[in-house]
């Protein structure tokens, strides 16, 4: 048997960590099976669902690499849209109704038992009306032109039993389960329980990878399964995903979307690696998972019961890993994209922006310093930008005595004029070579004048970038050119003499 596997989202928000880690794990199952995978959208719910999410959930899939067999109108089953479906459960709730498994129900959807230490939820007073009851319901909500909801009639005694793939055994007693859900809406709609149900048997999925908070509602399913006569898929209760405060996952502990993550600049692989060690491992040593490894190792044995917690330093790690492994075209890509955002106009016309090498350079820079690209710009921000001299100086006059500037900067200028080369050098390796040199001479420098080479290099620093924290200085000092760094040095020089 072809195993057919589905991820099935409402439409109702953007995508978070929980809802990309269910879909992960359909996917690894699927495709280390062999199978297919689904994408179905549950938009039932008319007055939350919007497009614009629809278009999040297949943008996220795209950014983290998943692919969907079936989805929207592309399959044999379409449309996968359940709105679009309302005519197919419609006629599978008149076949409870026809069975009795089902009712109308008419009387308030909000009544409650009254004594709650007994049984919580509907009443059930619609349940058992006589025909003359029912005939009196019909003619008023003719009247008002409404329609009843249809309600599920759950057994009212008995045990259900789930064999999950991952809690195992589960039992409840049908006493404890909610009393009688609605499967049909006032306005048609199916409820989550009908239209979920319907569409796992007519779409022939054989598993079923969900939250641990759906768990509840599986003896309704079940039912359902029951009364229609059809075989349950076999269902996988994933753990719940919590934060650092070990608490459903919050704004600042992880749920964010994860398009709102991308944009923050965590790699996609840093996602999919994070997102997939949520409740599994492979052993206690690997941390790091391609897409490929995943789908060939995934075992479902290995996914724990316990809850997983999403941990935001974690993240960081795991980005910075696979930004430090990625080649150096491929950083100066991401670079380059980062600058078109950041500088706009700025950038994308400067002689910089079509310099393959000079991206590449960079690349090589800010590689280690950095947990996420969205941290790239700010370290490059003096290449496109000329800094504030007054701000420069002043940041200079904290750290330093007028007389060690006056001091340093002929000399300085002298090393400069001598060892930077005329025409911009932007190659990484001839970028190092030179920085060394220039390196060489500047302690030379300040050993003959008993000064700090580091307080030089800081001086340096400030000058040129405006900021006291850059990657290293003397490959930046090749890269800005001989003429800027020159003329940035006079400028400060004139300032300072101008004080």
């Amino acid at each position: 048997m072809k195993h057919r596997l589905r991820y099935a989202p409402s439409p109702t928000g953007t995508q978070h960590i929980g809802g990309m880690r269910t879909l992960l794990f359909n996917y690894l199952f699927a495709r280390h099976n062999k199978g297919n995978i689904v994408l179905r959208i549950e938009d039932t719910d008319t007055s939350r669902s919007k497009q614009e999410y629809i278009d999040d959930i297949l943008a996220c899939a795209k950014a983290l690499s998943i692919s969907f067999d079936e989805l929207l109108q592309d399959g044999p089953y379409a449309p996968y849209i359940q709105s679009q479906r309302t005519d197919i459960y419609q006629h599978h709730c008149q076949k409870l109704l026809d069975l009795d498994k089902a009712y109308y129900c008419y009387t308030s959807q909000n009544r409650q038992y009254e004594d709650s230490d007994v049984r919580l939820g509907y009443d059930r007073s619609s349940r058992d009306l006589s025909k003359d009851e029912i005939k009196r319901y019909q003619e008023e909500y003719r009247k008002k032109n409404m329609r009843p909801v249809v309600r599920l009639k759950m057994p009212l005694e008995g045990n259900c039993i789930l064999h999950d793939g991952i809690v195992e055994t589960v039992q409840w007693n049908y006493k404890d389960v909610s009393p009688d859900p609605i499967l049909l809406k006032q306005d048609g709609m199916p409820t989550y329980h009908l239209a979920n149900v319907v569409d796992d048997h007519l779409m022939n999925i054989t598993d079923v990878f969900r939250s641990q908070e759906w768990l509840s509602s599986s003896p309704i399913h079940l039912f359902l399964y029951s009364a229609f006569e059809w075989t349950p898929p076999k269902y996988y209760h994933l753990p719940l995903v919590l934060g650092e405060d070990g608490k459903k996952l919050s704004k600042r502990y992880g749920a964010m979307g994860v398009h709102e993550l991308l944009k923050k600049g965590y790699l996609p692989q840093t996602l999919i690696n994070a997102i997939a060690l949520l409740g599994w491992s492979y052993d206690e040593r690997s941390e790091f998972f391609t897409m490929e490894h995943l789908i060939r190792l995934f075992d479902v044995s290995a996914i724990s019961k316990s809850p997983a917690v999403f941990n935001m330093k974690k993240l960081d790690w795991f980005n910075q890993h696979y930004i430090q492994e990625m080649e150096r075209g491929a950083l100066a890509l991401l670079i380059r994209e980062q600058c078109e955002q950041q500088y706009g106009k700025s950038f994308i016309g400067s002689s910089w922006a079509q310099d393959e090498k000079f991206l590449q350079s960079c690349a090589e820079l800010v590689r280690s310093r950095i947990h996420t690209v969205q941290e790239i710009s700010p370290l490059l921000d003096f290449f496109f930008k000329i800094p504030n001299i007054e701000h420069s100086i002043d940041m200079f006059q904290e750290k330093f005595s007028r007389n060690l500037v006056k001091m340093q900067y002929k000399g300085i200028n002298d090393i400069v004029s001598s060892l930077l080369p005329e025409c911009a050098v932007t190659d990484y390796e001839e970028v190092l070579a030179y920085a060394k040199r220039v390196e060489t001479e500047l302690r030379r420098f300040c050993q003959e004048r008993q000064c700090s080479f580091g307080k030089v290099l800081m001086s340096l620093r400030i000058v040129l970038t405006g900021s006291s924290n850059t990657p290293p200085i003397l490959p930046i000092l090749v890269l800005l050119g001989k003429k800027r760094v020159k003329d940035t040095i006079n400028k400060t020089k004139d300032y300072i003499d101008a004080l």
